[in-house]
């Protein structure tokens, strides 16, 4: 096997069996982590590990391109791997850096023209670039991130034949899409998966990861003004509404209710509020309940679920506002709103309102048609 692969195919693909032993053979990554840095061989590493990285996190920003040889390469991808393991944000900026990778690898496979190592490289992987046929259930496990954006990819909406869902032919988009995310299941698995950094290199990585990362994670924090309850999406009013008459909800509407009203700036005070007339009501549960969520939610663990997942969880209330029909995330929804009502996204800090959560009689319509709709889901 080592005969087939070069230095140059374990630099493009990193996942090989053999990456490992390329790694091994190579002296400088013998040395401790701080003289390696500052080497002049780990200086030019780590530069070309940031111009990777930036490419990845920025892809609409032009990075200068940064040549190394061969072996630094392939040095430079664990040093990735750490600088995204050490950094808060590093759920978000793995998927970014594994949907870059991704590419480089469906980029690099279809420039192959050595038949043998393409099939090599497939039976590494354990599936081909033109495979139009994926198990059912290996395709499952790829269908929670790919039905966040298309609801297609749903199995209920998929031709399944023998045990196996059929796609589009193998040049289609839809396999291409496919392929992507086959490969960043493989190397989440292997370099990612239930791995974290080594304390005694963080401190000395963490200054790196900021230098590449801050700015990303600075752009993920946006200031939505005074809170709007008049301005919230009819799935989120409808929630509130069902709250205000005493109905239960269940689970996954309590947590789109709490980290939607968290991340628009409601203190959470008021968020524990809102459950005050609930059967039961328990306000300490309640405060840690809702606690649980938004610390999680910090450390990009928990996000707002966006209207397909609403849809799935029988939340949404597409059919009542046309405006639905426009946004896929019911975040968006409230920025289009405050925008059509001349309200602006500002910078101050001040978030808290004193705005009160009344039931319209719109709400009353929207608690009328959920509770009829959905029956007793929200009741636990």
């Amino acid at each position: 096997m080592d005969s087939v692969f070069s230095e140059k195919d374990y630099a493009k693909y990193q996942f090989l069996s053999g990456y490992q032993n390329a790694l091994q053979k190579n002296p400088h990554l013998k040395l401790p982590i701080t003289q390696f840095l500052e080497s002049p061989y780990g200086k030019y590493v780590i530069e070309y590990t940031k111009y990777v990285l930036k490419s990845a996190i920025y892809p609409y920003e032009k990075q200068d391109k940064v040549s190394v040889s061969i072996d630094q390469e392939i040095a430079s991808f664990p040093f990735a791997k750490m600088l995204l393991l050490s950094h808060d944000y590093n759920n978000i900026l793995i998927d970014k850096f594994l949907e870059y990778k991704a590419k480089e690898i469906y980029k690099n496979l279809s420039l192959e023209t050595d038949v043998y190592k393409i099939r090599e490289i497939e039976k590494e992987l354990g599936f081909g670039l033109k495979d139009v046929q994926i198990p059912v259930i290996e395709y499952t496990s790829l269908i929670p991130n790919m039905s966040r954006y298309n609801e297609k990819w749903k199995l209920m909406y998929r031709k399944i034949v023998d045990g196996n869902v059929v796609l589009d032919n193998a040049t289609s988009m839809e396999s291409r899409r496919i392929f992507l995310e086959r490969i960043k299941l493989v190397i989440r698995r292997i370099f990612f998966d239930n791995k974290t950094v080594d304390k005694k290199y963080l401190n000395i990585l963490k200054p790196i990861a900021n230098e590449i990362f801050t700015k990303y994670k600075n752009s993920l924090v946006t200031d939505y003004g005074n809170v709007n309850t008049e301005l919230f999406p009819p799935c989120i009013k409808a929630l509130v509404g069902l709250l205000r008459i005493g109905e239960n909800i269940s689970h996954p509407a309590r947590f789109t209710l709490v980290t939607f009203c968290y991340e628009i700036g409601m203190p959470l005070t008021e968020i524990v509020q809102l459950f005050e007339k609930v059967n039961n009501f328990n306000l300490e549960l309640t405060m840690y309940q809702v606690k649980h969520i938004v610390s999680h939610d910090s450390e990009a663990g928990y996000k707002v679920p966006s209207c397909g997942t609403c849809r799935t969880n029988g939340i949404c209330l597409k059919d009542t506002d046309a405006l639905c029909n426009s946004v896929n995330h019911p975040l968006n929804y409230y920025i289009k709103k405050k925008i059509a009502c001349g309200e602006k996204l500002n910078n101050n800090d001040d978030k808290n309102t004193n705005d009160s959560v009344e039931t319209t009689e719109n709400e009353n319509d929207n608690v009328k048609k959920i509770e009829s709709k959905f029956n007793n889901i929200f009741k636990l």
